[in-house]
């Protein structure tokens, strides 16, 4: 049986951002001050999410707020981690977490 894991998504919007006011990339960047590669990464890559500064230009650009321009799309999560998460099997101590110390 195949393991998977929770993992928290969250995708930028810059593509529709742009798309829907009818923009170009190259309009987009100089809109908003951002690096040529930063507009064209977030615009064509929707994994990829904006610093704070960036974050700031593209609200301030287009009167827009982060959650306008970011979405949250948690993955569902099966398997046994979905129960008790990725500590838990044979070699897992229930209300404890894994120690750090090394051993000698």
């Amino acid at each position: 049986m195949e393991k998977q894991c929770a993992a928290m998504t969250i995708r930028n919007r810059i593509k529709e951002l742009v798309d829907s006011r009818g923009l170009s990339i190259y309009r987009f960047w100089q809109d908003t001050g951002i690096s040529r590669n930063t507009a064209y990464e977030l615009y064509h890559h929707p994994e990829r999410y904006p610093m704070a500064e960036v974050m700031e230009a593209i609200c301030r650009a287009y009167g827009v707020t982060p959650g306008d321009v970011l979405e949250y799309a948690p993955d569902r999560v099966s398997g046994p981690e979905a129960i008790s998460g990725p500590e838990s099997g044979p070699t897992a101590r229930p209300g404890r977490r894994p120690s750090s110390r090394k051993t000698v």
